[in-house]
């Protein structure tokens, strides 16, 4: 965020001059140490008031939840949405000429219905409308609006005409479109578990490109955890209906970090390139994934972990206080990720040997208030596992916003959560998650 001083003359006259620093902190200070200034702003950006001219938006109660008219103006030149799928229609009418990159594209499906091999051939028409709820052209007189308006996609054809696929095809995706660009990738897919997902989904955290998966649509069919959704480091993504509810048929197994709307959705329609309404946690996933593109291109320097955190920092709290099986951290909020100073929180490693103590840091808390460090873990009993929270400490937050914080991960707890409470400089109560390993 540019960080600008407000210089106002013996008229009153007020003139605003941009100034920059090593850190947000250091900039504001020497905003209000100018001569003649009357104390730092912000910069923020505007878009016109007017309503999107997309004809079906009247029927996209989605945006409605997420704010999507009142999102400040964000330049998405850069944003690779890759949709890992059943391919995307190139030629929609709600997409532009060249969005889709065609020539950036893959088919790892190889049943000769996309002769060109370029992702850009979609017969079951299930990525294309995923595609869209992330990135159709808003504004354009056609159609249906979006959060990510304009963002490239790049397509990755993984799954068939009936939408079925292997593991290999989708680890192999993922690592195709962290290849070749991608700054954010959505997979609106799930099965069972295969060893081939978490070093996939290792490598894009690696390269700080933040995996967006649909956690499942088997809410009322077993409600197992699935995969890639259960991958360390994947963000997975449970759908709520039009009544801020977890749908039914939501995987609500314990492995949600966050929920968007996915009941009901209309967007695009490959097959007759008009428009349909689709229902699943396959929807909701690019409402987040969308989110992710827009919170990347305002925070350009972010990490994957960056990313995550900004995510469920910002989030709505639903259903039960804090996070939970059904919503995880909440709500997707993409306003509170592009309009405020997100609360982040870094720490110094995630994977420690015993007795090792390790680095809290957080940023953009507000001054005076508390950060609370707890550390939840189970542990087995009498053949059930027992969740216990054990708080790891306390510290003041600076008149910067910041706090540090030295603490010693449980001992006893190969895997355990860490979660740090506290307010963010808007006064709004923040948690912010992390999963550390012991040992």
């Amino acid at each position: 965020m540019t960080t600008l001083a407000q210089l106002v003359d013996a008229t009153g006259r007020p003139t605003f001059v941009e100034v920059k620093a090593r850190t947000a902190a250091e900039e504001r200070r020497r905003a209000d140490a100018l001569p003649g200034s009357a104390g730092h702003a912000t910069e923020a950006r505007v878009r016109t008031a007017a309503t999107p001219d997309d004809p079906s938006r009247p029927l996209q109660w989605a945006l409605d939840v997420l704010r999507s008219d009142d999102l400040p103006a964000v330049d998405l030149t850069g944003q690779l949405i890759a949709v890992v799928d059943t391919g995307v229609y190139a030629g929609h009418e709600d997409f532009a000429p060249g969005q889709v990159r065609c020539d950036l594209g893959t088919d790892l499906v190889g049943d000769a219905l996309d002769p060109a091999g370029d992702g850009c051939t979609d017969p079951e028409g299930h990525g294309t409308h995923v595609a869209g709820i992330a990135a159709a052209v808003t504004n354009n007189a056609k159609g249906v609006a979006s959060l990510a308006s304009g963002a490239q996609i790049l397509p990755v054809r993984v799954l068939d005409k009936d939408g079925a696929g292997t593991s290999t095809a989708i680890a192999t995706g993922i690592v195709y479109a962290v290849d070749h660009g991608a700054t954010v990738i959505n997979i609106s897919a799930a099965g069972d578990y295969s060893e081939v997902y978490d070093p996939a989904v290792a490598y894009a955290t690696q390269h700080n490109v933040p995996v967006v998966v649909a956690a499942g649509n088997n809410g009322t069919t077993g409600n197992q955890a699935l995969w890639p959704a259960s991958s360390p480091g994947a963000i997975a993504v449970t759908a709520i209906d039009q009544n801020g509810t977890v749908a039914a048929y939501s995987n609500t197994s314990g492995v949600a970090d966050i929920a968007a709307p996915g009941t009901g959705i209309y967007g695009l329609d490959a097959k007759t390139g008009r428009y349909i309404y689709k229902s699943g946690t396959s929807m909701a996933s690019p409402e987040v994934a969308a989110s992710v593109a827009l919170y990347r291109a305002t925070h350009p320097a972010s990490t994957a972990v960056q990313v995550r955190q900004a995510l469920t920092a910002t989030a709505q709290d639903a259903g039960e206080p804090g996070p939970d099986a059904q919503y995880g951290a909440g709500i997707v909020n993409p306003y509170a990720l592009v309009s405020n100073n997100v609360p982040t929180v870094t720490i110094s490693s995630l994977k420690v040997t015993k007795r090792t103590r390790i680095t809290v840091h957080a940023a953009a808390f507000k001054p005076g208030t508390n950060v609370t460090v707890t550390e939840t873990y189970r542990y087995p009993r009498k053949n059930i596992f027992i969740s216990k929270t054990v708080a790891l400490g306390t510290a003041r937050v600076s008149r910067a916003g910041t706090a540090t914080r030295l603490i010693t991960p449980v001992q006893s707890a190969k895997t355990g959560t860490l979660t740090i409470r506290g307010t963010a400089a808007d006064g709004t109560k923040t948690t912010i998650t992390n999963t550390i390993k012991v040992g």
